[in-house]
């Protein structure tokens, strides 16, 4: 027990029997300083930083603490009230300042609060400290710090340990955080939390070594600049949210099929090859624009598709609006993803099997019927690849060298 009457680490150690779900908490000293509030002063020279680092953490908060079932929290403010609020939840073993150099980007639109959980940072010691405890002390210092000034209520945003609290939050007082989402999205949408797994940065198969106590870590930002805007958003949502995704460096930039992101965008580069060629050989009218090209293609002669791969091909044209329907209604993005290299790979095969098989081919010269066909199945083809890469927010190329 310390001189002032609060329990140590030690002796919630020595507690036996009743579940203790309280964070961990230390004296003063028996932490490292990068867990304890205020933040330690640096006594080195300053570590290299990007200057918008440097711009956020010259807005200095304003501090202060607010009362919640009897204790004092400590909490760090920024922006004005009378804008919509939005709530910063640290993890375990932090506290309000974590947030110091990511919340003044926020202030301009919005009245930013920042709060140390119970126990930790400046706020006071409890001897219990559940997750029903935290929903209160969110609401306390939404009220007491201006959150709801903004004409609706808050948005709780955690991290870590905190993003634990605020989906509890979230799940038992859903109406608190409710009309924030509601104003957000015009009314509608409603409060749907999801949890995301790890993303594990891989090179060659390697992992890529990473320390947050150390400060060495990758950002998005420089995986965006090393492989592509449309590799890391199609990868990003070429799983599950619940499954943990590998994602290899090297691998999102090779070009082949194991690469799934090239193997949906080399498919609509396909299609526009396939035109272009049709264009050469057998069609001099066939239109380069697409919506003259679909107009074109209207009265094509589908009945003469009769290979089974090319039925099989048309099937899987048509469940495309229902996968998209499912995988809104299931907030599953994922679902788009497979779809589409489903697809490119069923084309692929198509287009492969072609080149063994001489009257499988796009362009038979002796038969401009049943080639005006197969060209309006790539431009289905082409037309829903395209699609869904928008949804993804991903670039279809024409052109793939």
């Amino acid at each position: 027990m310390a001189e002032d009457g609060k329990p140590t680490a030690a002796d919630a150690s020595k507690s036996e029997g009743a579940y203790d779900d309280r964070p961990i908490h230390s004296e003063p000293g028996e932490l490292p300083p990068e867990v304890q509030a205020p933040l330690a002063d640096y006594g080195g020279d300053e570590p290299p930083s990007p200057q918008w680092f440097k711009d956020a953490i010259a807005r200095a908060p304003e501090r202060g603490f607010v009362e919640s079932q009897g204790s004092k929290l400590e909490v760090l403010t920024w922006g004005e009230v009378g804008k919509p609020g939005l709530l910063f939840v640290h993890g375990n073993s932090a506290h309000a300042d974590w947030w110091s150099f990511i919340a003044p980007f926020f202030a301009d639109d919005f009245r930013v609060t920042s709060m140390s959980l119970a126990g930790m940072g400046a706020s006071d010691w409890r001897e219990r400290y559940a997750f029903p405890d935290f929903a209160e002390d969110a609401e306390a210092v939404s009220r007491a710090t201006g959150l709801y000034e903004g004409g609706r209520k808050p948005i709780y945003i955690g991290h870590s340990f905190g993003g634990g609290q605020v989906f509890f939050a979230a799940s038992t007082h859903p109406q608190r955080m409710h009309a924030a989402v509601m104003a957000v999205t015009a009314g509608m949408a409603m409060l749907d939390v999801k949890i995301v797994q790890l993303v594990k940065l891989l090179r060659n198969g390697e992992p890529v070594k990473m320390s947050k106590r150390a400060g060495d870590f990758v950002t998005l930002r420089e995986v965006v600049d090393e492989v592509g805007r449309d590799a890391v958003r199609f990868m990003m949502l070429y799983r599950k949210n619940d499954a943990v995704l590998d994602f290899d460096l090297a691998k999102v930039i090779e070009q082949s099929r194991d690469n799934p992101v090239f193997y949906v965008q080399y498919g609509h580069a396909r299609g526009h090859s396939i035109f272009r060629n049709a264009r050469a050989e057998v069609f001099a009218d066939l239109p380069s624009e697409t919506g003259a090209r679909i107009a074109w293609l209207l009265d094509s002669a589908l009945e003469r598709l009769s290979d089974p791969a090319e039925l099989d091909l048309l099937r899987r044209l048509a469940i495309f609006p229902r996968t998209v329907e499912a995988a809104a209604a299931a907030h599953e993005p994922h679902r788009i993803a497979f779809y589409l290299y489903d697809l490119a790979s069923e084309f692929h095969a198509l287009w492969t099997k072609g080149r063994d098989l001489p009257y499988l081919r796009f362009i038979i010269n002796n038969d401009a019927e049943l080639t005006k066909a197969r060209l309006a199945m790539v431009q289905g083809v082409v037309s829903v690849l395209a699609s869904g890469l928008a949804i993804l927010g991903v670039h279809a190329p024409d052109e793939m060298r």
